[in-house]
């Protein structure tokens, strides 16, 4: 719709019944979520990316420009997804109990996202230094090359994480 209120396009983006919708401010990509699932859609294109591997959806956020999708599930799982791989990312947190539906906030000054989420307030590095930091206390050893694509955000080349 415009902003007299007129309807500028319709189309299917796949998803029934979403009770959740965020739009990204510096893009005008919008993202929406609920029970099935989510979905990107792009207005300018019409086209809708279906979010793969995601459970009932209660609240998202955009970070770095709506290059990542910050996913929480009424579960409290949650995930991150990259819009322009169109591939999950991997879970921030294994949640544990429920969610509200209050938005991811990104800290753009950080690169974190704040998230609530069972129970708790959570921040959320997403630089792959620290990503990859974490890797070796949590591993104890370094990541495949399946893994590491998966896992490490962005287009950082493969090192070694326990040096």
């Amino acid at each position: 719709y415009d902003r007299s209120g007129e309807r500028t396009a319709d189309f299917e983006v796949g998803l029934r019944d979403p009770v959740v919708a965020i739009v990204d401010r510096d893009t005008g990509v919008l993202a929406l979520g609920g029970a099935d699932g989510a979905v990107v859609v792009d207005p300018s294109t019409e086209t809708a990316q279906p979010v793969r591997d995601v459970g009932s959806v209660i609240s998202l956020g955009f970070a770095r420009g709506g290059t990542l999708l910050v996913i929480v599930d009424v579960d409290g799982n949650v995930r991150l997804w990259d819009a322009e791989r169109e591939e999950l990312v991997g879970t921030l947190w294994a949640g544990s109990g429920t969610a509200p539906s209050s938005p991811p906030w990104y800290d753009e000054v950080t690169d974190s996202v704040w998230v609530a989420t069972s129970g708790k307030v959570l921040r959320f590095s997403l630089d792959p230094d620290r990503w990859i930091e974490r890797v070796c206390d949590l591993a104890t050893r370094d990541l495949t090359v399946d893994e590491w694509n998966r896992l490490v955000p962005g287009d950082e080349p493969r090192r070694s994480a326990c040096n």
